[in-house]
């Protein structure tokens, strides 16, 4: 039985701008509080060292430090978890999140500081530890055993999602993450629905939340908008893997939001939406109630490309809703892999080609990580064609890094980083384009501007500017009327 948790978020090595509230977390710290648990929260991206997380547990005594587990940079967090054992022996530690999912028992095995660990969706996990029931009986719970790594068969996906408290991100200093966003405004992540079913090589989704989608209540997405709204907060960011799959859902909760007053709040799909799931009535729809910026996956720039992908879309149908999006005036960004299992040079070149042709905002081509688990790793590494083991690409940073982790007949390894390059450049390219358009009336001055935030480092310090959001960008697009 635990009734004192700390929730400690481990520093992202691959996020360079981190500002997003961790919803999941959101979702198990109400979980824990709703079986009895008095909870804290240890955020390292917030600016917080390995110094002050040991300051933390002294003061707060916890009986059980919660993990969220990524797998970029997880030996990093490995030896943080080692060292505060050491200091700390008492509290017990449990890990979560995509890492533990992908690799299982793996987790208690390379780290004996790790005493637990849970797969899947962790609310009915948390608890159980919160109320004391045998971790044999706990579905998704990972656990020594007289030294032995036990496994439970995992959980079964939560069936009605209404039945879980909204977050209310009690004690994750909201104040900070306000501090980190580019206008100041506190920013709020909703997961609407879970779950995914399409059949992409290369995702790891389905790992973690199942490849069924569930949905929420339209009427609990609209208090959860409410509650927030009520205390100040405009700045909305929907995170479901298919926040348009349900064309009726969507407008349900356009007009419940008019019916209820939610006026002046800027949305927004960053995780992306698929374009086959969208049309001309519901991203106008979307666009009247303040949506303001989409992600589309596109992925790949030629048909053969989305077919080994196994991505179920048609090349046409992305292309048009890109287009579309561009038309109504959305922010938008659009993310690609780059040199997939199959893919030629001559297919790449396609991606960069698409990636130029609109007028979008922002353009990000990953440097594909196959994560263990994914059709796309076990291919690979059933073929040979991984460079290295993902315990050595794991602990990189891919998205800040051109070394490629796999090769394939058609891109071999050298070619690969000259393509990982490229690649970058034409992100570069997109990004001075779209300042470029946004601050148009500035004439000169704006190339000279939209040339320095090509610059990853130089554009973050940009749009995270205050003083040059309010009174050189805002007024800009005002006068454009965007």
């Amino acid at each position: 039985m635990f009734r004192k948790i700390l929730f400690y978020i481990p520093l992202r090595i691959s996020s360079f701008y981190f500002t997003e509230l961790p919803v999941g977390l959101g979702y198990l710290a109400e979980a824990a509080r709703a079986a009895g648990a008095e909870t804290a929260v240890f955020d390292a991206n917030l600016g917080y060292n390995e110094q002050e997380l040991d300051d933390r547990v002294r003061q707060f005594r916890p009986d059980l430090v919660a993990v969220q587990m990524y797998s970029a940079g997880y030996r990093q967090t490995y030896q943080i978890l080692e060292n505060l054992k050491q200091r700390h022996p008492s509290p017990a530690v449990v890990c979560g999140g995509a890492h533990p999912s992908c690799f299982g028992g793996r987790v208690l095995e390379d780290c004996r500081a790790v005493d637990l660990a849970v797969v899947g969706e962790g609310e009915s996990a948390i608890a159980g530890l919160v109320s004391g029931g045998p971790p044999e009986e706990i579905p998704g719970l990972i656990y020594r055993r007289n030294g032995t790594v036990v496994s439970n068969p995992p959980p079964a996906p939560v069936a009605d999602l209404d039945t879980l408290a909204f977050p209310r991100y009690q004690g994750f200093e909201l104040e900070k993450f306000t501090e980190r966003t580019v206008n100041k405004r506190l920013k709020i992540s909703i997961c609407s629905s879970r779950g995914c079913p399409f059949r992409c090589t290369y995702c790891a989704s389905g790992l973690i939340m199942g490849k069924r989608f569930r949905y929420r209540a339209v009427e609990g997405v609209l208090d959860e908008m409410e509650y927030w709204y009520s205390g100040g907060v405009r700045d909305f960011s929907f995170v479901d893997d298919g926040f348009t799959a349900r064309r009726e859902r969507v407008f349900a909760i356009c007009d419940g939001m008019e019916q209820r007053g939610l006026s002046g709040c800027r949305l927004s799909c960053d995780n992306g939406i698929r374009a086959d799931q969208t049309d001309r009535e519901i991203l106008a729809r979307m666009r009247e109630l303040g949506f303001w910026r989409v992600g589309i996956g596109v992925e790949a720039g030629t048909q053969k490309a989305l077919k080994l992908l196994k991505k179920g879309e048609k090349l046409e149908r992305i292309r048009e809703t890109i287009a579309l999006a561009c038309e109504l005036g959305y922010s938008v960004m659009l993310f690609f892999l780059t040199g997939s299992p199959g893919e030629t040079m001559e297919d790449v070149e396609q991606s960069f080609r698409l990636a130029l042709e609109y007028p979008v905002d922002v353009v990000s081509f990953n440097n594909i990580i196959p994560y263990p688990g994914t059709e796309m790793y076990e291919e690979l590494s059933r073929r040979g064609l991984l460079l290295m083991p993902p315990e050595e690409y794991l602990n990189l940073d891919p998205r800040h890094s051109n070394v490629p982790v796999f090769e394939t007949p058609e891109i071999p390894g050298p070619r690969r980083r000259r393509m990982l390059r490229r690649a970058f450049r034409v992100e570069q390219k997109v990004a001075r384009r779209a300042m470029a358009r946004k601050l148009a009336a500035l004439g000169l001055l704006a190339n000279i501007i939209a040339f320095f935030y090509g610059f990853e480092t130089i554009r973050q310090a940009i749009m995270s500017n205050h003083l040059f959001r309010r009174f050189v960008l805002e007024p800009v697009k005002r006068r454009a009327g965007r």
